[in-house]
């Protein structure tokens, strides 16, 4: 039996257990200090809790060192500062941490916006899964999703299906310089260890990267490194399966890619399949300091492989441009530059392979090789440069997608894109009744396909009911910042009002609806009603019986 969680009083009892959230909690003015040591399921009911900073500003800390289980899902952190987690510790066999369905919004945090520290060990498991965030990430070892990985001793870490519209921002303050802080589009820093396995897969983050000093930087990571003791286990690997990164990497003072900025592989392999990276790499060329250290890829940085490792690279592209001093090419600020990886050491038996991975050629290299096929600007738009070894389709624009290829293309107009990205789909008919006196919140979510669209929502209610408080959200699809709230009918021009009863013939005295006319050009939006929010007096009979987008 689950304790019910209502407001900011029962949120702060939270120990350990087992709790489900029962309606939004504002934290605004709330002292806060960090759900500590948990274990147990917290469920956040699709409720959102907002305004949440303090001490320690992140909301939890798993620590599953007393053999205990852990599961966070269906939370909802909206606005202050911090993320949902601050670490989690998790070195006992056959532990499980599972993070589901978590959404992290316009929110500030230290490390990462889902979690801090992760460290793993000694065959335990974390998942992390259908997670948002949004805001900005900032520190030594800093990534959108999260600061720092460790995984050790046959454990297994998996990410996937996450999207991060975010800054990062490597913030070292401390000595060490170049060793100092690493940062990552998904993660900072990636270590795994002695047969254990780190994969991360279908994530998306677009944004900015920025650094600060002779920090290795990447769209994916900052620094994976792979490495197994005398004795351990020779499998595992780290993995990036159909990620994607669309934004600037800025002020890369030492190791910057698109996926990531510095590899170090031994005896575990490094994968990447079906990854692209879309953007700006910029490097600034003011330090003589450690030059042979610094070289810049569209994919990778710097890339070490050693004693029969192979980092691999499978149906991969970039279209990347990088800042390389290009008034002087022969400058000695940078060691290496070109489109897809920057440097290659390689030594006891240690390998790197590129098998069809593309780059956009109208990138002058000046430095050393590029594991990849030039296809220039007008070639990487094309279905027939990618259709022999990509599960790739034509569509006719990015917003209409097919789901059943991998691979997306608009011919002559975009470059190659997942289909699983976020796209402006085709809104579902609602299949929602509720037939309780006090139904819990009730979310419904349709997508505005273009500009200029009016979303209408239709429902009907039991004539037995009073009127229902129902508020309605619009929000920015890429940022998901908040465009515009209605509260009930507080904003009637705003707003059509239909009377439908439940057999559809009669005018009840109160009945709603809603219509949301948007003129915001090529924008991607999401409407989310959520009914009803307030009590009820009598029983409630609520159906949709349309949501649909309508061309003006």
């Amino acid at each position: 039996m689950a304790t019910e969680v209502w407001n900011a009083e029962g949120l702060k009892a939270v120990t350990n257990g087992n709790y489900i959230q029962m309606a939004d909690i504002d934290m605004q003015g709330e002292s806060w200090t960090s759900i500590s040591d948990f274990y147990g399921t917290y469920d956040g009911n699709g409720f959102t809790i907002s305004n949440l900073s303090g001490t320690f500003v992140h909301m939890i800390d798993l620590y599953a060192g007393k053999a205990a289980q852990a599961t966070l899902k269906n939370i909802t952190l909206s606005g202050g500062s911090g993320g949902l987690v601050g670490t989690i510790y998790c070195y006992d066999s056959g532990i499980q941490i599972s993070i589901e369905n978590c959404d992290v919004l316009n929110r500030s945090a230290s490390g990462g916006l889902l979690v801090n520290l992760l460290y793993v060990g000694d065959s335990a498991s974390v998942s992390i899964s259908d997670c948002t965030v949004s805001g900005s990430a900032s520190g030594a070892y800093v990534g959108a999703l999260i600061g720092d990985i460790h995984n050790w001793m046959l454990s297994s870490i998996v990410i996937e299906r996450c999207l991060a519209n975010a800054t990062v921002s490597v913030a070292w303050t401390g000595s060490g310089g170049e060793w100092g802080g690493y940062g990552g589009g998904f993660v900072g820093q990636i270590a795994t260890f002695s047969g254990a396995v780190t994969e991360i897969k279908q994530c998306l983050l677009e944004g900015d990267i920025n650094g600060n000093d002779k920090h290795p930087i990447g769209g994916f990571a900052g620094y994976v490194s792979t490495y197994r003791y005398t004795g351990d286990p020779e499998t595992g690997h780290t993995l990036f399966r159909q990620c994607a990164f669309v934004g600037n990497i800025n002020n890369v003072y030492g190791f910057g890619g698109g996926y990531v900025g510095y590899i170090l592989a031994q005896y575990l392999d490094v994968i990447f399949e079906d990854c692209y990276f879309q953007g700006y790499i910029g490097q600034n060329p003011e330090e003589t300091e450690y030059e042979w250290h610094k070289a810049l890829g569209g994919a990778v940085g710097l890339l070490e492989a050693f004693y029969s490792v192979t980092v691999s690279f499978t149906r991969c592209y970039v279209s990347a441009e990088i800042y390389h001093n290009p008034t002087e090419p022969n400058s000695p600020f940078l060691d290496s530059v070109t489109a897809f990886i920057g440097k290659v050491d390689v030594d006891h038996g240690g390998n790197a392979t590129s098998i069809y991975c593309y780059y956009n050629g109208s990138l002058t290299i000046y430095w050393g090789g590029d594991y990849a096929t030039a296809l220039n600007d007008e070639m990487m738009k094309k279905w027939e440069s990618f259709e022999t070894h990509y599960d790739i389709t034509t569509v006719q624009t990015v917003e209409h997608r097919n789901t059943d290829y991998l691979w997306n293309i608009v011919q002559d107009e975009s470059y190659a894109f997942h289909s699983w990205t976020p796209g402006t789909e085709e809104p579902e008919e609602p299949s929602v009744e509720i037939d309780q006196a006090y139904p819990p919140k009730l979310g419904g979510t349709t997508y505005i396909r273009s500009a200029n669209h009016r979303v209408e929502m239709r429902f009907y209610q039991g004539s037995d009911v009073g009127k229902v408080h129902f508020k309605v959200s619009m929000h920015d699809y890429n940022s998901r910042d908040l465009i515009k709230e209605i509260d009930s009918f507080t904003s009637p021009e705003l707003f059509e009002v239909s009377m439908l009863s439940s057999n559809y013939s009669e005018f009840p005295p109160e009945g709603i609806g809603a219509g949301y006319y948007t003129t915001r050009p090529f924008m991607g939006c999401y409407l989310r009603a959520l009914f009803p929010i307030g009590p009820i007096d009598g029983r409630l009979f609520l159906k949709a019986s349309a949501i649909r987008a309508v061309d003006l």
